[in-house]
């Protein structure tokens, strides 16, 4: 019995230390800590058991677009970048078949993204590239 309890434990704990490493990385999203953010959630999605938690590219996809959007980012390494955040939000509605988190916020990210592409057309439109 001593041993289902403490094997219990550990695996809450595990449980509580993967939720905490989400909301340490939404915390610097909050805080636009971006380039911070971008280095916990590839460091995050570097352990293979993550790869399937539709969160995590939640998180990644905003982020990438949230660096993205920077004044001083390169267009083209924004444009690499926008092409991240997409195929992490298209991973993250693969993953979640109910779509929680985009739902949630009214597919707000996805807005934000194509009128990010929009604006970057426009860009390289104009630097005639």
């Amino acid at each position: 019995m001593k041993k289902l309890f403490i094997a219990a434990f550990f695996i809450l704990s595990q449980i509580s230390g993967f939720t905490q490493d989400l909301e340490d990385i939404n915390d610097l999203l909050g805080k636009n800590k971006y380039q911070e953010a971008k280095d916990a959630i590839d460091k995050y999605m570097q352990n293979p058991k993550k790869e399937k938690d539709a969160e995590a590219w939640y998180f990644k996809g905003r982020i990438y677009n949230s660096l993205s959007q920077q004044e001083n980012m390169d267009l083209n390494q924004s444009y690499d970048l926008k092409v991240e955040s997409y195929a992490a939000f298209r991973k993250n509605q693969n993953l979640d078949s109910k779509d929680i988190r985009m739902m949630f916020e009214g597919y707000n990210s996805y807005l934000i993204l194509y009128s990010g592409f929009y604006d970057l057309g426009s860009a390289f439109f104009n630097a005639k590239k």
